[in-house]
């Protein structure tokens, strides 16, 4: 379908089933052919391959995925797109899971582990579907467009206004590529803001999965008081118990000022400051 076509055609599949994009999914269509293409490109598809799609929508990007060989499998929670998806899709090798995806995904992944995921996420849950999928241990090479203004928390680097948490935690499991911009126009309806594709690449962390979860609680606590000197910020945590001469001695032995805050800490500090963390709770 081209940069024109495609919205006529959106907007007859949704008028003949009566819907229309609802404000309470975050629904913003991509209908511009050419960001789609990218988007598949940016993926390295191999015919085959099992991809997980977030919010297929009416399966603009679903065609395309298909088009390159891969099975889908498509996580809508709106029933309506669901119908249409079933009735353009009837045949091809795409499997429809209903239902918000982080309720589901998990009973799918249990005997179903996709090559890559991909998806255009809703403004509103997108760090939670991201973050809900690495709690869940699903660490797999994705393509994400996300708001532009998420995309650039996630891929920032310490000494970025940007930098924080969500930063941390992502770069301690991929390496985060913020591939390109794309404008409120190539959407419809349009949204006010920017968007942002990125790509994730998982990397060796040194977090095992089975503690991903305290890890996470970990770097959230860390950064809830981001602006007051570590050494206070600890004084609320497990090693409180140490007092404030062990917790500055803690911190001086790990390499870390006890007077800087967590915005200024690189990532292997963080790490450092994890383990001692972990080790002071199985005490």
């Amino acid at each position: 379908m081209g940069e024109t076509s495609y919205p006529i055609r959106m907007r007859e599949l949704m008028a003949r089933h009566g819907l229309s994009a609802l404000k309470r999914f975050g629904q913003h269509f991509l209908v511009r052919d050419d960001v789609l293409g990218r988007i598949v490109q940016a993926l390295d598809l191999h015919p085959g391959e099992q991809v997980w799609e977030i919010g297929p929508g009416i399966g603009a990007l679903t065609a395309h995925l298909l088009d390159e060989g891969v099975e889908v499998v498509g996580f809508e929670i709106d029933r309506g797109f669901v119908s249409i998806l079933r009735e353009e899709f009837g045949g091809a090798p795409l499997t429809i899971v209903e239902g918000d995806v982080r309720d589901t995904w998990r009973t799918v992944y249990a005997t179903r582990v996709p090559h890559r995921v991909v998806g255009n996420l809703p403004y509103n849950v997108a760090t939670s579907i991201i973050l809900d999928f690495l709690e869940g241990g699903l660490i797999v090479p994705q393509v994400f467009m996300v708001q532009k203004e998420v995309a650039e928390r996630m891929a920032a680097s310490v000494g970025s206004s940007a930098y924080g948490a969500l930063s941390v935690i992502v770069a301690t499991f991929y390496r985060c590529e913020l591939l390109f911009h794309v404008p409120p126009t190539a959407f419809h309806p349009r949204p006010k803001v920017w968007s942002s594709v990125l790509r994730l690449h998982p990397v060796a962390s040194p977090v095992p999965r089975e503690h991903i979860p305290p890890f996470l609680s970990f770097v959230w606590d860390l950064f809830r008081y981001r602006r007051k000197m570590l050494k206070n910020v600890l004084l609320r945590s497990p090693l409180a118990a140490r007092g404030v001469e062990g917790v500055v001695s803690l911190l001086e032995r790990v390499g870390i000022d006890p007077t800087l805050r967590a915005e200024q800490l690189p990532l292997d500090r963080i790490h450092a400051l994890w383990k001692e963390w972990k080790e002071e709770g199985t005490r």
